[in-house]
């Protein structure tokens, strides 16, 4: 998802209650999450990632983003 719909997403997930930020720009925390990591597991994208690497890569993400800035 491009940044402006992933701000798009998040702004209108916190407007309806499902998340507290106040910046959408906390965007970026997310796309930092899901693909901060990737350049080691890949081996510099010399090696290719399973599906379960990256559900898990994908769900660890989400997760620690929804701790940080889930409702409560």
């Amino acid at each position: 998802m491009p940044s402006r719909r992933r701000r798009a997403r998040l702004l209108a997930l916190s407007v309806g209650g499902h998340l507290r930020i106040s910046d959408p720009a906390v965007a970026e925390h997310l796309g930092s999450l899901l693909t901060g990591g990737l350049d080691g597991r890949t081996r510099f994208g010399t090696r290719p990632l399973s599906e379960a690497e990256l559900a898990e890569i994908s769900r660890t993400a989400v997760d620690t983003f929804l701790r940080a800035f889930g409702p409560g």
